[in-house]
């Protein structure tokens, strides 16, 4: 009979074993795990995250990220290394039990495969699923044949040429797959009830905008910030005019006619160049004021109305013929960008170049009124003479010295 191995042997195996298979963070959950469980002699340990994250009596806090700590419980719990347990408060408290019988050999289970068919109510309580429960088979396919294989080299030129074959442009393949894109990314879901539904939505309706009439501007995925500023505007959202995800969409297609018109008074600072969404949502008022007028023409100095009317007379519906100026005018924005950027530049190395100039004919420039150069430079300023009394009028000695005709001695 084997013998079971001593508290000693089993943080022997962690570490020697275990250890080599195992990140930073997981290491550092499982080790707490363990001490939680087989430390004090039980199978199971009941604790809340808060707890293993910030530490209570027993334990210090573990330095990670509350995303952290997910991502390592749940990848200890696909290895097989640890089992979950359900507990009345599963959001709030975990219940874990560590899998001393894990061996590198046994394969990764992902966790939609990780638990078995339902067991009845007569099951061991301290089964772990995980480890005992039976695992899918796991479907495979037959690899296909390369591009560079020789079997595809002989299969192309053992086929018969086909005539009928048209020739096909990759350009109109790639315009209609991001046509495609587009559209998928504008398909909301077909009945928008729930609060994240609706912010998905507004999201997919923002980067199709900016991609579609923005080329020059980036388009990130909104943090959590820019999400919550987005949700307490959605919540107070009262327009049944228009939906939220939609009036998204249209100020990031009309960001440049909005920026021009409704937002001139702007002169300080500026509003961004490209849309922003947090921008957005502080000044929503004022996109909303400009979505209400629906009159853009208004907005377009003369020689964008002159554009806007050749690209309708063209043929291009009055979407298009928006986005076209949009465009031209993010071009024209970048094109000024670069040559104030140029200019600067030259300025630059103009200074350079005269300064190397000064210094090659050992001359420097003037020094500054109130610097102690200027001070020492200074002359002094000439003392003023003494004025002589009676007393030494006459004790001063002449000589042959002519005195002068108009001269009165002191009274």
């Amino acid at each position: 009979m084997a013998k079971h191995p001593s508290l000693i042997q089993k943080y022997q195996i962690i570490v020697r074993e275990w250890m080599p298979h195992l990140s930073t963070n997981e290491f550092a959950v499982l080790i707490q795990l363990v001490d939680r469980t087989i430390g004090w002699g039980k199978t199971r340990a009941t604790f809340s995250l808060n707890r293993v994250l910030e530490g209570d009596k027993a334990y210090g806090g573990i330095k990670m990220s509350r995303r952290g700590l997910f991502y390592a419980l749940s990848s200890l719990e696909e290895k097989g290394m640890i089992a979950r347990h359900k507990h009345p408060q599963g959001k709030q408290i975990r219940m874990y039990s560590v899998n001393m019988g894990w061996t590198p050999a046994m394969p990764i289970v992902p966790k939609r495969l990780q638990y078995g068919p339902k067991t009845s109510a007569g099951d061991a309580p301290d089964q772990c699923n995980s480890c005992t429960g039976p695992v899918h088979e796991v479907h495979t396919r037959e690899r296909s044949l390369g591009e560079g294989s020789q079997e595809n080299e002989e299969q192309v030129a053992a086929r018969p040429a086909d005539d009928t074959a048209t020739a096909v442009n990759p350009d109109d393949l790639i315009r209609k797959a991001k046509a495609d894109l587009r559209t998928l990314r504008r398909q909301p879901p077909r009945k928008l009830t729930t609060l994240p539904q609706k912010i998905d939505a507004a999201q997919r309706e923002w980067r199709a905008a900016i991609e579609e009439n923005h080329p020059t501007g980036g388009c990130l995925a909104w943090n959590q910030r820019e999400v919550a500023m987005v949700k307490a505007k959605l919540r107070g959202w009262n327009d049944r005019r228009i939906e939220f995800h939609k009036f998204i969409g249209w100020c990031a297609a009309n960001w440049s006619l909005v920026r021009r018109k409704q937002l001139a008074w702007m002169t300080k600072s500026k509003p961004p160049k490209t849309p922003e969404i947090g921008f957005l949502v502080s000044f929503i008022t004022h996109f909303h004021e400009a979505w209400a007028d629906r009159d853009l023409g208004n907005w377009m100095h003369e020689d964008q109305t002159r554009d806007y009317d050749k690209l309708r007379a063209k043929g291009l519906s009055h979407d298009e013929a928006v986005h076209r100026l949009a465009k031209d005018d993010a071009i024209a924005e970048t094109r000024d960008e670069n040559r104030k950027a140029k200019q600067d530049i030259a300025i630059r190395r103009g200074m350079l170049k005269r300064q190397e100039e000064r210094l090659k004919n050992k001359t420097s420039a003037a020094p500054h009124p109130r610097s102690e150069a200027a001070r020492a430079s200074k002359r002094p300023a000439a003392k003023p003479v003494k004025r002589l009394t009676g007393q030494e009028l006459q004790d001063f000695e002449f000589d042959d010295t002519p005195l002068d005709p108009n001269w009165e001695p002191l009274n």
